[in-house]
């Protein structure tokens, strides 16, 4: 979030943890207040997990979908050789998990 003269950072976890932790920066500055310095959840070491098991199966309505790592994508749209492909459980989970492949 920005202000005038103010930019305020919070953690990447706010969503899933709702962490508490901020920073305040100046914009003129450059420099960073420490607001809240307490996380709620532990270090994320990896953001993005190794993609080891990729599989094309068909659904049980006959659409191609992608498995990833135990989760189902279907495709979403292609556009200019970029397939996106969109997690089936998104609104369950309430997250927008997309997967990108480039031709």
């Amino acid at each position: 979030m920005m202000k005038k003269d103010t930019i305020y950072w919070r953690c990447i976890q706010f969503r899933a943890f709702r962490c508490p932790a901020r920073h305040r920066q100046n914009r003129a500055t450059g420099l960073l207040k420490l607001v809240h310095s307490e996380h709620n959840h532990e270090q994320i070491q990896t953001r993005h997990p190794a993609v080891k098991n990729v599989s094309f199966i068909r659904s049980k309505r006959g659409a191609m979908q992608l498995h990833v790592n135990g989760y189902f994508y279907t495709k979403d749209k292609t556009r200019n050789n970029i397939t996106f492909w969109s997690c089936t459980q998104a609104r369950v989970y309430c997250h927008n998990n997309r997967i990108i492949i480039r031709n």
